[in-house]
């Protein structure tokens, strides 16, 4: 996030973690709000996850 243009349309709660979860502490006011926000977006989450082949971002191998 640090090495983003200032004029980034990326909204702060798609950034997640390589393992496809939420960084912030669960149970926290910060974890429910990152996950209802992706929720809304339809990410489907289970046990805490959500599949990275289906919802993240996959680099092309070089």
């Amino acid at each position: 996030m640090k090495v983003l243009p200032a004029s980034t349309k990326l909204p702060w709660y798609r950034v997640v973690n390589s393992q496809g979860s939420i960084s912030f502490k669960k149970g926290t006011k910060q974890y429910f709000l990152q996950k209802s926000l992706l929720e809304k977006e339809g990410i489907v989450f289970i046990k805490g996850k959500f599949p990275m082949s289906k919802f993240g971002w996959a680099q092309e191998a070089k």
